[in-house]
């Protein structure tokens, strides 16, 4: 069923027609290019998906949220660092977005929330793919690097996302998890 997800009483409707055992919250509205004005308004409320989810009694609640917006450190993030909360509006403000949503999945009483914290997406359809938005600004020399470059930014490869997104149906617990390729990439290469 395609639904209005802040429709609040067709979503439940339709939960409630399916009774689902496991829902994944994929809302995301990622516009075609990227811009930082563009990603403002990106996510979209899924606090109505979850209630009808809980109230449907499904088991399993898995959301997406990102692993991009963490404090800088010394190596590398793990789910445990903390982020970015107090950093400069546009990242403070995206940072604590998804903290929203991760605090309403991982607090639910009646569902096992799992939340996916995906890296920037590559491959066939995403912003990096040889035809993306993010590849022809760099060609144009459009796409804006900050200092030497040196910054590390975590990729995942969409096939890659969409398996630990298939997987989390049945694999681990609640908490949150890091999806991202085994090597981040610093921001210059």
């Amino acid at each position: 069923m395609v639904a209005d997800a802040l429709d609040a009483a067709v979503v439940e409707h339709a939960a409630g027609g399916a009774r689902p055992e496991v829902v994944f919250e994929e809302l995301t509205a990622l516009p075609r290019d990227y811009t930082p004005e563009a990603m403002r308004d990106a996510l979209v409320g899924g606090a109505n998906v979850q209630a009808a989810a809980e109230r449907a009694g499904a088991r399993r609640y898995v959301a997406q949220s990102g692993c991009y917006y963490y404090i800088p450190g010394a190596g590398l993030a793990t789910e445990q660092t903390s982020f970015a909360v107090d950093a400069p509006p546009l990242v403070a403000g995206r940072a604590r977005a998804l903290l929203g949503i991760e605090k309403r999945v991982l607090g639910a009483q009646s569902l096992e929330g799992i939340v996916l914290r995906y890296a920037f997406f590559y491959g066939p359809g995403t912003w990096y793919a040889a035809d993306g938005s993010v590849s022809g600004q760099v060609r144009r020399r459009q796409f804006p690097i900050t200092g030497d470059g040196g910054g590390v930014w975590s990729f995942v490869h969409i096939a890659d996302a969409a398996a630990a997104t298939l997987a989390a149906f049945d694999a681990g617990s609640g908490g949150a998890y890091n999806v991202a390729d085994d090597e981040p990439s610093p921001v210059a290469v």
